[in-house]
């Protein structure tokens, strides 16, 4: 939360503005990228099926306006700032100050201006955060417009981290007292960046002694094309069916189905939307309470597959199946995630008036 509040949002805002106080990027610009990438990697499907490998194969450089054309193309700032929002918040070395950036196909529900005419300021939505919370004083508005991604400045902000930070990737007791845990996120998660809970399982699977001994208590899920909380492919899974089964009968989940339904927000967030979708309606739950009926027509389905492996199209059948999808190991979701800030086992206690704080090893 630290990081991702008093960091990432500031970064994603600064990367798109220009010298003169407007937007460089607009949500059609970025649009642009989500769609040449999908025609890329997975144009068959019409979502990207495994981000991180799109990120590999994708040339964003391929959309650079060639001279005297402006229309259906980027300028060379406009990729330089798509770029920064992709890569994350870095030092002038390249030291990663959050896991990453935002994913292939999040595009379209980026925080971006619809117009380069406005004025817009380098601070983010999340500046309160930053002024009030992510330091022991206010910084003052100078000290939001003056952030500074430096690992000084990142060491500052990490002193208060383990007090608003729950990141213990020690899950021991909870293995021992018999706890299975389900863990997902969206491919396509335009607020909080998908690699923030690639790198906390990594974390995990570090911590509890490999990828097959902590599958035997939590597994993690990846959704395609699905963006926060939800919305923009399939969705719906059975999560907390499948987690109790997991604890009453001691029967792992493996794949597991998810759907898309007309109920879903259709507006793209995550993905766009398939032909023939509802204007627009409510979010869904992505995971429906247990036992309750979805509502609406199913739009499309897709087979989850437990980290490290992803849902691939098989090459042929129909995309809008489940059945047309196996699992295959994604190397690219296997390669370490590498920053500077960590996943700690230790905490921070206070008192009821906040003071007489102390640092506690929770792994103790």
């Amino acid at each position: 939360m630290t990081e991702l509040n008093a960091i990432l949002h500031e970064w994603e805002t600064a990367a798109n503005v220009s010298s003169s106080g407007h937007p460089i990027v607009t949500e059609a610009d970025a649009e642009l990228v989500g769609k040449a990438a999908i025609k890329v990697c997975d144009p068959k499907v019409g979502i990207i099926l495994d981000y991180l490998s799109c990120e590999q194969k994708f040339n964003i450089n391929t959309l650079l306006c060639p001279s005297g054309e402006t229309s259906n193309c980027l300028t060379s700032a406009q990729i330089t700032a798509m770029e920064k929002i992709y890569d994350g918040p870095a030092t002038a070395t390249g030291q990663k100050l959050y896991p990453g950036g935002y994913p292939l196909g999040s595009e379209w529900g980026l925080n971006l201006p619809t117009s380069t005419s406005q004025t817009v300021s380098k601070i983010s939505g999340m500046a309160n955060w930053l002024q009030y919370f992510a330091f022991e004083k206010n910084i003052g508005t100078k000290g939001l417009e003056d952030e500074q991604y430096t690992q000084a400045y990142f060491n500052q902000i990490e002193k208060l981290a383990p007090f608003w930070d729950d990141t213990n990737p020690d899950l021991a007791p909870f293995e021992k007292d018999g706890g299975k845990l389900i863990l997902w996120q969206g491919e396509s998660d335009w607020s909080i960046p998908t690699i923030s809970s690639i790198a906390y399982y990594q974390a995990v699977v570090k911590q509890m002694g490999g990828v097959a001994s902590t599958q035997e208590f939590a597994r993690y899920y990846l959704l395609p094309g699905v963006g926060h909380c939800g919305s923009g492919a399939p969705d719906t899974f059975a999560g907390l069916a499948s987690v109790v089964s997991w604890t009453e009968t001691g029967h792992a989940p493996t794949a597991i189905v998810a759907d898309e339904y007309a109920s879903s927000l259709a507006t793209g967030h995550g993905g766009p939307p398939p032909a023939g979708s509802p204007s627009a309606s409510d979010l869904t739950d992505a995971i429906p309470a247990l036992g309750a009926p979805a509502a609406g027509k199913v739009l499309r389905s897709i087979t989850l597959f437990p980290y490290p492996e992803l849902p691939a199209y098989k090459g042929s059948g129909n995309v809008d199946d489940a059945s047309s999808y196996v699992g295959q190991v994604s190397t690219a979701l296997e390669q370490p995630v590498r920053w500077l800030g960590k996943f700690s086992t230790t905490m921070m206690w206070c008192n009821s008036s906040g003071t007489d704080c102390k640092l506690v090893n929770m792994a103790k």
